[in-house]
């Protein structure tokens, strides 16, 4: 395969060229970023919901009516 192969395509209107080791990259750290970013937010979701040194959702509901 050649990686210096110059590859065109379309934007809306705009044309792009640029070589396909270069396009392969960007997509390649497009999807390490997506999938480090859905495993973070999968990670800190469950923590945000655990009792473990963080205020208990039952706290906040307390919290709230006591305010």
């Amino acid at each position: 395969m050649d990686l210096k192969k110059n590859i065109r395509f379309k934007i809306g209107s705009e044309n792009w060229e640029m070589p396909l080791g270069i396009l392969l990259l960007i997509l390649l750290i497009a999807l390490i970023l997506m999938v480090l970013g859905a495993f973070m937010g999968y990670y800190f979701g469950e923590r945000q919901f655990q009792s473990t040194g963080w205020i208990d959702l039952t706290e906040w509901v307390s919290i709230a009516v006591i305010s």
